[in-house]
């Protein structure tokens, strides 16, 4: 299903995750297509009790009970006092909506809590895990680079016209900046996979050009071809309007590494 809502009080509404107003991170999907089941590995995280226009992300199963998102998510839940049990996640590939427009999977997953990386800053270590209240069967975890994968591909001129694997829910689509009091936002409720193209590479981000909006940050970026399940990095910042560079967390970094190996 596909709708379009005007939201005239955008942004009065939006919190600082997943749809980000004041910096724009989040990545999404727009012109990408429905995934069809074949990352079950990729979630989304939201709230039981806010429209889903007042944010949310996207995340990825980095063991059984622990999820793997964007450090800028987990940051934000705990600066605005968020309690665990007003957090879910779910796999579901496609989610429904309540009459108030709030995401009501059918299989969703009680959260016990989160952690950020303790050196999150902008664009730096932007990952976090959040805590799940069950195991996850029946899917396969996400796989992890070694560290300096990326930067070995690099040298070897493998990345030049490489292209990645976005998954995640975001938003589909805008007439105009989703910061726009009047933007008209399309969102299809279900998962959906991409292509991002490399664009260039630096100590902590990946940077690369596809279609970046809100709603998939932490959502993974896996690296294709013979390694279909391994995830290189997740979605930190997106360009607006949804349709320009993005910036992805590095998830071969030896910080990143330090800090995830803890609950795989």
């Amino acid at each position: 299903m596909k709708g379009v809502f005007r939201l005239t009080r955008l942004v009065g509404l939006i919190a600082v995750i997943g749809l980000a107003l004041a910096l724009p991170q989040a990545g999404a999907i727009v012109g990408g297509t429905y995934d069809n089941d074949n990352h079950p590995n990729v979630g989304i995280v939201y709230f039981p009790d806010r429209p889903w226009f007042a944010g949310f992300c996207s995340g990825s199963l980095l063991s059984a009970h622990e999820f793997l998102t964007a450090g800028h998510c987990t940051a934000a839940f705990t600066a605005e006092g968020r309690a665990p049990d007003r957090l879910f996640v779910s796999f579901d590939d496609q989610v429904a909506l309540t009459p108030e427009f709030v995401i009501f999977p059918a299989h969703p997953i009680a959260v016990t809590g989160w952690i950020t990386h303790p050196e999150y800053s902008l664009h730096h270590n932007d990952v976090g895990v959040i805590h799940l209240a069950q195991d996850v069967t029946g899917v396969t975890p996400i796989e992890l680079p070694p560290a300096g994968f990326l930067g070995q591909k690099a040298a070897l001129g493998e990345l030049i016209g490489h292209s990645f694997v976005d998954v995640g829910y975001g938003i589909n689509g805008t007439d105009r900046s989703y910061t726009s009091p009047q933007a008209n936002l399309t969102w299809d409720q279900r998962r959906e996979v991409g292509s991002e193209r490399f664009a260039a590479l630096n100590p902590d981000v990946l940077h690369t050009f596809g279609g970046a909006c809100g709603g998939d940050s932490g959502g993974p970026l896996f690296y294709g071809g013979g390694h279909p399940n391994l995830a290189v990095a997740t979605v930190s910042a997106g360009a607006i309007p949804c349709n320009g560079p993005d910036t992805n967390q590095r998830l071969d970094t030896q910080s990143v590494h330090d800090f995830l190996d803890v609950y795989r």
